[in-house]
């Protein structure tokens, strides 16, 4: 029976893609109990964007139930919000875990926030987003990057508790039945989809 539905949202990026996807195979989690559907958004340009992630999937030989869902195309710019919702309304899983197509998840990620979910009975899960600086960005993404970590240090170190002000799209779980109670992300918004969800949710 599956648990779980990770859900991600991929555009144009390729190996991005495939380091998540074979991140998420080397959980501890059994992977029976996970699905992976991968969201291709083909929104403001269709399928040629769409083909380096489909490359990406092709040569993967995963463990668990991955499926691949199209969003947008046409020439239509519906957004990330619209992705997260199509994934979510093929998702299986009790629960559904929304992650950004660059995440590389450690080893205990998916068995985290099913720990989580399970012991709270369902629970808006803030997953932690971490910024690596590529070597020779300019000084402007440098500071964006620091100013990013600064401001998730206290969750980091337990200092203070996440609000729905911390929740971000690109890794975020909360309950399939919640969310869609909710209805889903707000396809209006451009950025803090996950924040104005969780506002919604925790009502």
């Amino acid at each position: 029976m599956i648990e779980l539905s990770v859900i991600i949202v991929a555009r144009s990026r390729g190996e991005p893609l495939r380091a998540c996807l074979e991140a998420l195979a080397r959980q501890g989690e059994p992977a029976t109990d996970v699905e992976v559907i991968v969201v291709l958004d083909q929104s403001a340009g269709g399928v040629p964007r769409a083909q380096p992630a489909l490359t990406a999937l092709a040569a993967l030989a995963a463990p668990y139930s991955l499926r691949v869902v199209e969003c947008g195309g046409g020439g239509r710019a519906d957004g990330q919000a619209a992705a997260l919702n199509a994934g979510a309304g093929a998702a299986a899983g009790a629960y559904c875990l929304f992650l950004d197509d660059d995440v590389v998840a450690g080893p205990g990620l998916l068995a985290e926030h099913l720990r989580v979910q399970r012991e709270r009975g369902g629970a808006v899960g803030v997953g932690d987003l971490a910024l690596t600086a590529a070597p020779g960005i300019d000084a402007f993404s440098r500071y964006c990057v620091e100013r990013w970590d600064d401001a998730r240090s206290p969750l980091r170190q337990g200092q203070r508790l996440p609000s729905f002000a911390d929740c971000d799209a690109g890794h975020l779980s909360v309950p399939r039945e919640a969310f869609t109670r909710a209805g889903g992300f707000a396809s209006d918004m451009r950025g803090g989809e996950g924040a104005e969800l969780a506002c919604r949710v925790q009502g």
